[in-house]
């Protein structure tokens, strides 16, 4: 049902967020000044959004935090947590940093383009030979390649589309450059050079993803050493939930708990064979990071429910699983990033 849930959530919220923003860049473009027609610039909605998002994430983070830690949560639970709103977070705080900083400014003889992590790159009519605007705005020379570009979210383009067409810039279909330059090798190497930058940074993202996956994944993996002291004493109550199993004593605070992973070494009838009263004995073989006194053993009426070398051997294969993930993962990162580096060599040296 969750899954349902979230899945309509998705799919209803997400377009509903874009149908508004774009929504209000339509306003803002009917709202724009006189003044600002040399200016094509990101709508203060989209602004707006950016910074709410960056400062609910980050909110929600603290809070997060602070429940988790006074829960008792363990502290990879608690990390994973952090991260997604911490990506979330720095997500809305760059969305506003390029909304805010990337613009383009232009009059009758020039077009400034500014980038938020490179200088302003200025191109003159005469070097233009074509523009777009099926979706982004993007300007191309005469060989088909692309100049630069502006989202189409923002708003301005009026006046830029008028001084274009008075200077003679042809508006072309998305597809005419691969449809009539075909044998220019000028555009032909433009392509290849956009396809490996376009490699380059998506097998760097997902080698950095890797990467989070290993300091996750290793970072979570402990294997305790097993005490396996004696508790007798009389049950007074039990719980069965989410394939563990806890039992309360008599006169003791502690909860005594069969996790996850040593629950399939239970016997399964000691669901139907216990009651309150009854005598019971268990190992303790560690206390786990919130608290509770993991079961290695439980003994009832004579008969063995849980073995500890049993419980011992599934929370050592665990440990050994996590671990074997862990390094695929580190694996999988170090083959991207040298993808990562061979497409940047293929995009970004130069051609003669």
């Amino acid at each position: 049902m969750e899954t349902v849930i979230t899945t309509v959530a998705i799919d209803t919220v997400i377009p509903a967020v874009f149908l508004l923003i774009y929504m209000l860049r339509l306003r803002a473009e009917k709202k724009r000044a006189p003044d600002a027609e040399n200016r094509i610039i990101a709508p203060k909605s989209a602004l707006w959004f950016f910074a709410v998002v960056s400062i609910f994430f980050y909110v929600i983070s603290i809070i997060a935090a602070v429940s988790m830690t006074i829960s008792g949560e363990p502290f990879s639970t608690v990390a994973i947590a952090l991260s997604i709103f911490a990506l979330f977070t720095i997500m809305g705080l760059f969305g506003l940093l390029y909304a805010r900083f990337r613009y383009t400014v232009y009059d009758d003889e020039k077009v400034t383009n500014y980038l938020l992590f490179s200088k302003p790159r200025t191109f003159y009519y005469k070097d233009i030979a074509y523009y777009n605007f099926s979706g982004d705005f993007k300007a191309y020379d005469e060989n088909g390649v692309k100049l630069f570009s502006q989202e189409s979210i923002y708003v301005g383009f009026g006046g830029l589309i008028s001084r274009m067409n008075e200077n003679g810039v042809k508006n072309v279909a998305h597809d005419y450059f691969v449809k009539n330059m075909k044998d220019n090798k000028i555009f032909a190497n433009y392509k290849r050079r956009t396809l490996a930058k376009v490699a380059a940074w998506t097998t760097f993202a997902i080698g950095l993803m890797m990467l989070a996956l290993f300091g996750l994944t290793f970072g979570s993996a402990d294997y305790e050493k097993f005490d396996n002291y004696i508790v007798h004493n009389t049950v007074v109550g039990f719980e069965t939930q989410n394939e563990g199993f806890s039992v309360k004593l008599d006169n003791d605070d502690n909860e005594y708990h069969i996790n996850n992973i040593i629950y399939d070494a239970l016997d399964k009838s000691i669901i139907t064979d216990i009651n309150e009263g009854d005598e019971i004995t268990l190992y303790v073989g560690y206390v786990d990071s919130r608290g509770r006194r993991v079961i290695s053993q439980l003994e009832l009426d004579g008969k063995v429910y849980l073995h500890a070398a049993d419980a011992e051997k599934a929370e050592k294969n665990n440990y050994d699983k996590l671990i074997i993930t862990a390094y695929v993962f580190l694996g999988q990162s170090a083959a991207f990033i040298a993808m990562w580096i061979a497409f940047s060599i293929l995009a970004y040296r130069k051609t003669h």
